[in-house]
């Protein structure tokens, strides 16, 4: 499997991006993540891979990002000012953006 990550400053992202992309305005890192799966829950919770650190994630999400389980097994890109997945931090994925409330680490069954 082929490691992809994006950490780039503000200034590259607006290259790097489209023009009109909610991620490319934003100042701070993006990262790519997987979407692991979605529970069943609704759309508020997303299980994430993290390509940097090969760690698993659990994001409580705020409303914004409908349908999420339509993108299992894609990727999508974490949008942090600060810390991955800390305070102001969005997750962008299918031309939708939303908030992470809160951001756990979870350890991989080896």
């Amino acid at each position: 499997m082929r490691q992809r990550i994006l950490v780039v400053p503000f200034a590259l992202a607006a290259v790097l991006m489209s023009a009109g992309s909610a991620v490319a305005q934003l100042p701070g890192r993006a990262e790519w993540v997987y979407i692991m799966a979605v529970p069943r829950s609704g759309n508020d919770q997303v299980f994430v891979y993290r390509y940097a650190d090969r760690q698993a994630w659990l994001f409580d999400l705020s409303i914004g990002c409908f349908g999420l389980w339509r993108n299992n097994g894609a990727d999508a890109v974490v949008q942090s000012p600060g810390i991955f997945a800390g305070i102001g931090s969005t997750f962008h994925v299918d031309g939708q953006q939303c908030r992470i409330w809160d951001a756990s680490e979870f350890e991989l069954a080896r």
